[in-house]
């Protein structure tokens, strides 16, 4: 895994702000957020919910990459014909 080291200039908007910057990458807008920060969001109390939790997103973008997705239009639509539920 990538290891990336964060700017001082993101460190200092880290800390003078929330604990979350947005930003315009080279890929596009990206959002920075502290560990405590991405832990209170997600509910994570424990190092074994955070690392399952990592490795559920490390495995869903890899799924992404790879074509193993479907139109969230497309879930919708079965879940809504499955529990009969009008649009």
């Amino acid at each position: 895994m990538i290891r990336p080291r964060i700017t001082d200039e993101q460190e200092l908007a880290l800390s003078a702000g929330d604990g979350v910057i947005q930003a315009e990458g080279s890929t596009g807008n990206v959002i920075l957020m502290s560990l405590e920060v991405y832990r209170e969001l997600m509910g994570l109390s424990s190092e074994e919910e955070l690392t399952a939790s990592v490795a559920a997103l490390q495995k869903s973008m890899q799924e992404v990459k790879q074509g193993q997705t479907r139109p969230l239009t497309d879930a919708l639509d079965d879940l809504g014909k499955k529990y009969e539920v009008q649009s």
